[in-house]
């Protein structure tokens, strides 16, 4: 464990296979994967380094979990069996909405091969490994108790940026004729739809079902959605218990079409810069700077934001990886 340390961000690199290959956050936001690309958000992961509340550590120590630098949400362990050619069970990315979740919590465990080669033991007894070594369309990881080379991954530690937080993406791609057709299929008007933005379904007041053809051009002509729920915070302070905070539904994946939306709900009188929009992957997640693109993945689900205003202890204390570092 002495390669992980608790608010820093690593890499994981598998060793078995002769391309560098890097464990990585899936885009869906929802499955673990291998990639060639270094230099990714989805490549970086945040340690968590969890003691147990009672202080009943056995002479292992303390539990590993890793959470996504790109999503907030935290690497865990299944009963499903893995996808056809994978060996063992699958690996996912979930919340961490319990005090206490076994299926997020690893040890890491040396092989005697260096010091940054481990092995990552999961709380169920399974080792997280690499498939895909002699047929490389076949990449991803998953989980088995057959300890072997696939399981050997090199712990990369990635430093923090100096510049503070970077940059997010610009706007993705619109359609506006295919808005313009949903607005029309679906009777939404300008009170129902702006900017991506509209109720929350069944939350908005308006009764029944649109008939089933409009309803499913609908479906061709927009984007999924999600429901946001926020909150700014009062000197870095917020409350965890997310039931009063704020949500709208949100369309589509663009995180500046995102920002602004949250900024003017607010009414924060301030410039973009000043703020750090973070995701919390469940209740007791730690906060994410969201500073990519929504996950094409989890359309329908609920996304937690907590805004961060500059000048405070909490916007001072995140730490932002330099993926671009050697």
């Amino acid at each position: 464990m002495d390669q992980f340390h608790d608010g820093h961000h690593v890499r994981l690199r598998s060793r078995a296979h002769r391309t560098r290959t890097y464990l990585h956050a899936a885009a869906d936001g929802e499955s673990v994967t291998l990639s060639q690309v270094r230099a990714s958000m989805n490549a970086a992961w945040t340690v968590h380094i969890y003691h147990r509340a009672d202080g009943d550590e056995d002479d292992d120590g303390p539990y590993l979990l890793l959470h996504s630098a790109a999503y907030g949400r935290y690497l865990g362990a299944t009963d499903v069996p893995a996808r056809r050619g994978h060996r063992g069970f699958r690996a996912e990315l979930r919340d961490y909405d319990q005090p206490e979740v076994g299926s997020i919590m690893w040890r890491a465990v040396g092989t005697g091969f260096a010091d940054d080669v481990v092995l990552l033991h999961h709380a169920g007894g399974r080792f997280l490994r690499a498939n895909g070594r002699y047929l490389p369309w076949n990449a991803g990881v998953s989980l088995d108790g057959d300890v072997n080379s696939m399981m050997h991954w090199v712990v990369e530690p990635i430093p923090a940026r100096e510049a503070g937080m970077p940059a997010i993406p610009g706007p993705l791609p619109t359609r506006p004729g295919m808005i313009f057709l949903s607005n029309i299929f679906m009777n939404r008007g300008p009170g129902r739809q702006i900017g991506g933005v509209e109720p929350i379904p069944a939350e908005s007041g308006i009764h029944g079902r649109p008939p089933t053809l409009p309803r499913f051009l609908s479906h061709m002509f927009t984007e999924p959605g999600r429901r946001i729920r926020y909150t700014p915070t009062l000197g870095g302070d917020y409350p965890e218990d997310s039931a009063g905070w704020r949500e709208f539904w949100f369309r589509g994946r663009s995180v500046f079409r995102l920002r602004n939306q949250v900024v003017m709900r607010t009414s924060i009188n301030l410039y973009y810069q000043n703020i750090a929009m973070c995701v919390r992957a469940g209740r007791y997640g730690r906060l994410t700077p969201l500073v990519v693109d929504l996950p094409h993945g989890g359309y329908g689900e609920t996304l937690e934001i907590v805004i961060l205003e500059d000048e405070t202890r909490a916007y001072d204390d995140l730490r932002h990886p330099d993926i671009y570092a050697e």
